[in-house]
């Protein structure tokens, strides 16, 4: 069974968790009746944003049926992901790029976050296959 749960942050900054779902499969299907659900119960007022992991199934059901909202990867996902994936490609250099990439991550101007995103794909080469891959599309400007 799959759960899929739907927090929110409320303007006080809580979190809020407002919907729930077990289904029996993580098809694009299901997602897309999950929140087929919750536009019902919104008045069809989908969501301004939202964050998920990069679970390509909510990806695509996301982008069929809130096609106005802007979805983005959640960054407790990416870091971890990161390193599942690149932990081991990189070995001792693995801590060096994960600090760069954070403060990449944390750049206050677009400019500044290009400059530096390409600077870390031509300084760890063996990372941009996944990064283009799985996070380029997200940091898009």
């Amino acid at each position: 069974m799959y759960l899929t749960l739907l927090v929110i942050v409320d303007n006080n900054t809580k979190s809020r968790l407002v919907a729930q779902c077990l289904s029996e499969d993580g098809t694009i299907e299901s997602y897309e009746w999950f929140l087929d659900c919750l536009l019902q119960t919104t008045n069809n007022n989908p969501p301004t944003c939202l964050f998920s992991d990069a679970d390509p199934a909510l990806i695509n059901a996301v982008t069929s049926k809130f096609s106005e909202s802007h979805h983005f990867l959640c960054i407790f996902h990416i870091q971890e992901n990161l390193r599942k994936n690149l932990a081991g490609k990189l070995g001792k250099e693995y801590q060096s790029f994960y600090k760069e990439f954070l403060h990449t991550q944390n750049s206050l101007f677009v400019n500044d976050f290009h400059r530096r995103w390409t600077r870390l794909l031509e300084k760890y080469p063996q990372t941009q296959e996944y990064l283009n891959r799985t996070l380029n599309n997200c940091y898009q400007a």
